[in-house]
């Protein structure tokens, strides 16, 4: 780190829980690591990117800490996607957007593996640092264990997520255009893209069961009867395409609305694709994570008011959504519930023993009959989309 990157000697160290990516917090010697800094800091609380973003705000200092993220190999044989995610999250900073961003000047370095010559030539790896300061993943402001504590806390809840609508917009503002200044790599071939929703089909085999199965095709035939009678004529741009509930963190007081900040983090699966694509997937993990703590005996009326917040606020600063946009996003959020689903079942049947593949697993497979079961007119009345 001091001649990598010319921070000061680390001090402390520990592994952060990752999915393709390896990366570490670490606090480095300061002399200013125990006063109060002109800075709100925002931590990745897992995998992923960590944030910071200048608001002026006092808070304690986190200037002597940050995550050391060590790129995939994938990733790391993109140098082009890795500078376009670098220049995104600079974008967004600027506009006072909290979102990961990198160590002012550290730039991006290669770590060779040890071993033989060829060894090096096969596996090399883009480090980055960026900067740490401890935030709430959204997930645990969301989440509830009984039902009381459903009942008392929901009002919050719902504000959040409207909140979250109303970011996500800003994220998505700030994010256009970002493929036409220089960063091409963004046009790419993901499993992860609604658009290319049908290579889903290879992963969907490993769906064992019938009844999940019919679900599975079920969403597929929705999907081909949307792409021909509207998807084709959706806007696209650049989005981060995985708003899940781990991937944003609430930094600012959620208790009070008028003062509630979030950030958005890991822009691994960025890419340029329909806009609308960004709120379908909030809404796919909005739902996924009501069924992570209750199960269908419930009903459907929270998660759907839920959605509701969700897409109004989404709604309230996007005033140019179409009419084509508005009625997308019912199947779209089907079609990433079921991606996640049938890739979560691939993976799981390579990796039985990976218990961090099932975090979304059944969940999805809840939120996918609730939706199914709803059905797209009823979605569409309770979410305010007409």
């Amino acid at each position: 780190m001091q001649d990598g990157f010319g921070l000061p000697p680390v001090r402390d160290a520990r592994e952060l829980d990752s999915y393709d990516d390896r990366n570490y917090w670490i606090r480095v010697e300061s002399s200013e690591a125990d006063h109060p800094q002109k800075v709100l800091n925002v931590s990745r609380q897992g995998h992923g990117d960590s944030t910071v973003v200048d608001r002026g705000v006092i808070a304690k200092s986190g200037s002597s800490e940050f995550v050391v993220k060590i790129h995939n190999g994938v990733d790391s044989s993109k140098p082009a996607f890795i500078e376009a995610q670098i220049a995104a999250l600079q974008r967004l900073h600027r506009r006072g957007i909290a979102c990961p961003v990198d160590l002012e000047g550290g730039g991006v370095r290669e770590l060779e593996s040890s071993g033989g010559t060829e060894a090096k030539s096969k596996h090399r790896h883009y480090v980055r640092v960026l900067r740490y300061v401890p935030g709430r993943l959204l997930y645990d402001c969301m989440t509830c264990k009984t039902r009381d504590e459903l009942m008392t806390g929901e009002i919050k809840r719902l504000k959040l997520q409207r909140r979250l609508g109303e970011f996500l917009c800003q994220v998505d503002d700030g994010l256009q255009g970002l493929e036409q200044q220089g960063h091409p790599s963004l046009v790419r071939g993901l499993v992860w893209d609604l658009r290319q929703f049908d290579q889903i089909r290879v992963f969907s085999d490993a769906v064992k069961d019938e009844t999940k199965r019919k679900l599975i095709e079920d969403i597929f035939t929705l999907y081909n009867s949307a792409r021909s009678a509207r998807l084709s004529r959706l806007p696209c741009s650049v989005i981060q395409n995985d708003a899940n509930d781990r991937n944003l963190v609430v930094v600012g007081d959620e208790e009070n609305e008028f003062n509630t900040e979030l950030a958005i983090l890991d822009f691994g699966d960025m890419i340029y694709t329909w806009r609308i694509c960004e709120l379908a997937i909030a809404v796919a993990y909005c739902v996924v994570g009501f069924f992570t703590d209750f199960d269908e005996s419930l009903g459907d009326e929270i998660w759907l008011s839920r959605c509701n917040a969700l897409i109004q606020g989404y709604v309230s600063r996007y005033q140019a959504m179409s009419d084509d946009e508005r009625h997308s996003i019912f199947v779209l959020a089907q079609a990433r519930l079921a991606t996640s689903a049938c890739i979560g079942a691939y993976s799981i049947s390579q990796a039985p023993w990976n218990e961090y593949l099932l975090v979304h697993s059944e969940p999805a497979w809840r939120s996918i009959r609730a939706m199914r079961r709803v059905g797209n007119e009823a979605f569409n009345i309770a979410c305010g989309l007409g």
